[in-house]
């Protein structure tokens, strides 16, 4: 080779280089950045955030209970598959779980009723500072009449949530829920309202925890809202994964109802 002629290739392939190197990026996946896993368990307050766009998270666990000195209820799955449809939304499916009851000696076994929803992300407070206006969520969803005569409702039951998070710097975050949905039981069928406030400090990197308040009613003559207080932790094991544990009960006209419950959460990023 003529040394015009390598002076002209070499010429040809700085030119081309920005070409190629475009293309090479082309070709080349995109890794989305997530952030660690965010749950809407173990507490009853729901998150504002959503699942990213492709993104699956299943969020599951067990619960036992006792109502009274007669009563005492296990609670079996807890499962709830939220995934990433849009910038701005998700959606919610919940599986059946199953529920052991005994009450004065006997035992009851049997499926609750499956759920499905939606979660639209409304508002994005600003990620720095303290937040004066929080990120806000709507979310809907109505149960499916799929579960056992004991523990189902027999129909569909819509439900609407509205949530709300602050975020005061990076070790405590403030959550809260207003609640409306249906509901039927021996009297009828009816509406029951619902507040809830949770309080999320975060220890470390990986430990969390959270103190919350909550209460339902009734919204038929003569009813009474019943409070209720819970706390617990959760554990990240990665950016996937989590660990939690509650302990909680009614705190409503000296009540002694009581529960303590675990669970786990795994999220499958796109």
């Amino acid at each position: 080779m003529t040394l015009r002629r390598y002076r002209r290739v070499s010429d040809d392939v700085r030119y081309l280089a920005p070409v190629f190197a475009v293309l090479v990026a082309a070709c080349v996946p995109t890794l989305q950045t997530l952030p660690p896993i965010a749950t809407d368990r173990p507490d009853v307050t729901d998150g504002a955030t959503t699942m990213p766009v492709g993104t699956a998270q299943l969020e599951g666990g067990y619960t036992t209970s006792r109502t009274n000195d007669q009563t005492r209820d296990q609670t079996i799955g807890e499962g709830l598959l939220r995934l990433g449809v849009s910038s701005r939304a998700e959606a919610r499916i919940a599986v059946n779980s199953y529920e052991v009851r005994r009450e004065r000696g006997l035992t009851q076994r049997g499926f609750d009723d499956a759920s499905l929803g939606v979660k639209l992300r409304l508002y994005d407070a600003p990620a720095r500072g303290v937040q004066a206006v929080p990120s806000t969520s709507w979310i809907a969803a109505t149960s499916i009449p799929t579960g056992n005569r004991a523990f189902g409702a027999g129909t569909y039951l819509p439900s609407t949530k509205l949530a709300a998070e602050w975020s005061f710097g990076e070790r405590v975050d403030l959550g809260a829920n207003a609640i409306l949905a249906a509901e039927r039981d021996e009297t009828g069928r009816h509406t029951q309202s619902g507040a809830s406030v949770s309080l999320g400090p975060n220890f470390t990197e990986h430990l969390g925890g959270f103190l919350e308040w909550y209460a339902f009613r009734d919204n038929v003559a003569r009813a009474h809202a019943i409070h209720s207080l819970d706390a617990g932790l959760t554990f990240a094991v990665g950016d996937d994964f989590q660990l939690d544990v509650r302990y909680g009960g009614d705190i409503t006209r000296g009540d002694h109802d009581r529960f303590f419950g675990v669970g786990v959460a795994r999220r499958w990023p796109h």
